[in-house]
Formats: structure tokens, C-alpha cells, sequence
């Protein structure tokens, strides 16, 4: 349900992308849904975090805010067969994201 909210003012009230803007690392996109804030939308997730890693080299990457968020890897990613992807990693303590080069993956947080 997080990944298909249909809804603009959800869109506006859930969807973030923390470390954009101009001081944003090249190559790496991280969009968060939210569903801590407004109206619970998915009674399993609090939340998903989608990153995007266009750049040739792997991104170890702060996202401000999300420190103490506990996200993991997605289970089709983390049980799949795709090794890039499942290297993949969230540390919650400092909020870091590290993601393989040319990768995009997708965190939940459970409810």
C-alpha cells in the first residue's frame, strides 16, 4: 500500500527525499514513505525507504533524519538472487544507507 498511496495529498503528507537538494551525493536518489505521519495506510510497514544508485561505485551515504529508523532490506531482495542487491545495507544507529553501484533497492520498516 505504501508504494501506491493514489492519493495527492498522501503523496505530499508521506513521500520525502532526504539528501537531495544541491548538496546531494551524484547519482543517489532515496525517497521515503512515511507512514509514521498522518493517516496509517499499511498496517504492516511504518515506513519504506526506495534509493537509487545510478553512479558507476558503490554510495555510502548519512541520511539526515533517519538515524534510529529500522529498516531492512526487503525480502524478495534479501532472499533473492541477485547478490548486488542483497548487499545492500541500513545501519539504524547512524542512519547510513550503503547501496552497490547502478542498484536500486527498497527498505521497509515493519509496523
Amino acid at each position: 500500500p505504501l508504494l501506491r498511496l493514489g492519493d495527492a495529498k498522501l503523496i505530499e503528507q508521506k513521500v520525502s527525499f532526504p539528501g537531495s537538494g544541491k548538496n546531494a551525493t551524484p547519482g543517489l536518489i532515496a525517497m521515503l514513505i512515511d507512514d509514521t505521519v498522518g493517516k496509517d495506510v499499511d498496517r504492516k510497514l511504518d515506513g519504506a525507504l526506495v534509493v537509487f544508485n545510478s553512479s558507476p561505485a558503490p554510495i555510502v551515504q548519512k541520511l539526515d533524519g533517519l538515524s534510529g529508523r529500522d529498516f531492512a532490506l526487503n525480502a524478495v531482495q534479501a532472499e533473492g538472487t541477485d547478490a548486488v542487491a542483497a548487499a545492500a545495507s541500513w545501519e539504524s544507529s547512524t542512519g547510513t544507507v550503503t547501496i552497490p553501484a547502478r542498484t536500486a533497492v527498497v527498505f521497509v520498516e515493519k509496523h
